[in-house]
């Protein structure tokens, strides 16, 4: 198909700059605000709080355990592939003869490996056996990455022990006893907050049979992170701005050139795809760098169609500046969507 060469009708470069200066002053606020605020989508685990009604019904005889963790060092620390390792201590501290350390030392942690811990440490203080143990723990999350990359996350470390069941003893903890000395702010996560939940968790043998349901005690440690870094999200977004704002001139230029620009545009664009799917985590849903690369996207090939249709038609001066700011605001109106909502 041959394009006839004629004279485009420009458009003004004052209005093209103040566009595009209006847009991306939104787009840098919208950024810096979701930066800010600790938003986290993360499902906490299910652990059943202790009533004075379950106490009771756990024979009001359940000794009481006070449990703390001291981390120490992260040695992996990993948002993305939802990898963590870290050193650290974890005490009980309890009456003598309220449990058995052979029972007590079966601790576990759920969807996490205890790769090494060391032997007892007993001391008896104020009347109190404190047993301590020097461990490196790995461990999962369930972490939700649908705000990928200004995502915030709740980090849970649940500690049980299935060989003590609740009638025998319950964990109680609280922030005083769950301190994190680790910093991994050189990771780009700051930690926000910290929180401890105490309780049991029951597990079901027989769903028809309730008689034969698993008891046993657990404490759930959260961790609040919020990234510090914008490394991912200029990585990611400043690349699909610097296209679309830049094929908006090209709606001025001489149109073989314009089509031939546009064109590498949205190769360019669709090739970048790749780099983001490198960056970001696995998952089988959308995040917000998956919608604002769809929404930049749609944008340049509506650029691109604007150069088609006047290969055809002649689009007047008028008609092309509604069209560019009707770019804009579909592009702010969808951020604004998108990150905030």
């Amino acid at each position: 198909m041959e394009f006839k060469e004629r004279v485009r009708t420009p458009v003004g470069i004052a209005f093209q700059f103040s566009l595009i200066a209006l847009s991306v002053s939104i787009m840098i606020g919208l950024i810096i605000w979701r930066s800010s605020s600790f938003i986290s989508h993360e499902v906490r685990p299910k652990i059943n709080p202790i009533t004075p009604e379950k106490y009771q019904e756990f024979g009001g005889f359940s000794h009481t355990v006070t449990t703390g963790i001291l981390i120490d060092q992260f040695i992996d620390f990993d948002m993305v592939t939802n990898k963590f390792t870290f050193d650290g201590t974890i005490w009980f501290k309890f009456n003598p003869g309220t449990i058995s350390l052979d029972s007590l030392s079966k601790f576990s942690f759920i969807k996490g490996t205890i790769l090494t811990k060391s032997d007892p440490d007993i001391r008896l203080i104020d009347d109190k056996m404190l047993v301590k143990y020097v461990i490196r723990v790995e461990f999962k999350s369930d972490l939700n990455y649908q705000d990928f990359p200004l995502d915030s996350h709740s980090i849970y470390l649940t500690l049980i022990n299935k060989f003590v069941s609740p009638s025998e003893a319950l964990f109680e903890s609280s922030r005083r006893e769950f301190t994190v000395n680790a910093n991994v702010s050189s990771s780009g996560w700051d930690l926000v907050d910290t929180v401890v939940t105490n309780g049991y968790i029951e597990s079901e043998l027989d769903p028809y049979d309730a008689r034969q349901n698993v008891q046993y005690p657990a404490t759930l440690f959260t961790l609040d992170y919020s990234r510090n870094s914008i490394r991912y999200t200029l990585s990611i977004i400043l690349p699909l701005a610097l296209i679309f704002y830049l094929l908006l001139f090209s709606i001025s230029l001489r149109l073989i050139s314009a089509i031939a620009i546009t064109s590498a545009g949205v190769t360019a664009t669709l090739a970048y795809r790749f780099v983001i799917e490198n960056l970001s985590p696995k998952t089988g849903f959308f995040m917000i760098s998956d919608l604002l690369f769809f929404l930049f996207l749609a944008a340049i090939i509506g650029i691109f169609i604007i150069n088609v249709i006047e290969a055809a038609q002649p689009l007047s001066s008028k008609l092309k500046i509604i069209c560019i700011t009707a770019l804009h605001t579909i592009i702010i109106a969808a951020a604004i969507y998108v990150i905030v909502w």
